[in-house]
């Protein structure tokens, strides 16, 4: 489960292993200045979906820079107005842990235009990494971190991960060149930096950009009977070396000979 880490009680952990789950769900919607709120009543039974897609097609790659899709039906035939508008989307799961109730919310969505219907609305939406995908256009060096920065500073995302934890990772003081004769927009860079730190990119809960390393040993294991869908928590990767082949004037490093 390293795609959701969060920190979670241990109460938690014995909930999502057992057999009883008592949750609900509350999605904030804004639009401009306004906000409203949506609950379980409000939500097609069955309509609620996240996805999370890889950039290149494959579950496990270094450097797959991870967007999430989530989409959903409501009741709530909103105002008209709000359609054909975009609108921020931030869903919230409450779980019922002990005799506490938990909050844990799925992330921030954008929903470029939500489907007005005659007793429905529709709402399609994917998560801030998709404004990674503008093009580059000048070309800037740095080192891992540096470049995560500006990558975030010139896309408008917040970046959620620290130099500490950029520092414990593979390469961390490499300096690296992105050159938009070879790198053709800042999901494409971020995938590279990715790939130098043998990690990979996904938004975190709050919306921010996060570069995290898979895990050898999982953070939790999911009995069958709570398994609905997955296409991470099924899978063991090995990785036994990387191989490089580099060319002269052909790569992003100035190097001098094959």
């Amino acid at each position: 489960t390293s795609q959701m880490a969060i920190s979670v009680p241990q109460a938690y952990r014995d909930m999502m292993t057992g057999r009883q789950v008592s949750s609900r769900i509350q999605i904030q919607i804004l639009s401009g200045d306004s906000a409203f709120f949506l609950t379980d009543k409000d939500i097609v039974k069955g309509s609620f979906n996240v996805n999370w897609r890889s950039s290149n097609n494959r579950s496990f790659s270094f450097g797959t820079c991870y967007a999430t899709s989530l989409s959903f039906s409501s009741f709530v035939s909103v105002e008209p107005e709000i359609e054909g508008q975009s609108v921020i989307i931030r869903p919230t799961m409450f779980y019922k842990v002990g005799n506490d109730e938990v909050a844990f919310p799925l992330g921030e969505f954008t929903c470029d235009s939500p489907k007005v219907y005659a007793k429905t609305t529709a709402y399609d939406c994917y998560d801030r990494m998709l404004a990674f995908d503008l093009p580059i256009e000048s070309r800037f060096s740095g080192t891992p971190f540096n470049v995560i920065q500006y990558i975030c500073e010139k896309c408008g995302v917040a970046n959620g991960t620290t130099q500490n934890q950029i520092s414990q990772m593979v390469n961390p003081n490499q300096n690296l060149v992105i050159d938009p004769t070879q790198v053709r927009t800042y999901r494409d860079a971020l995938a590279l930096v990715a790939i130098v730190l043998g990690s990979y990119c996904i938004m975190d809960r709050s919306g921010r950009l996060s570069v995290r390393q898979f895990h050898l040993i999982p953070d939790m294991v999911l009995p069958r009977h709570r398994r609905i869908s997955t296409t991470f928590g099924g899978y063991k990767t090995c990785f036994c070396g990387v191989k490089c082949r580099f060319m002269a004037n052909q790569n992003y490093y100035p190097y001098s000979s094959i």
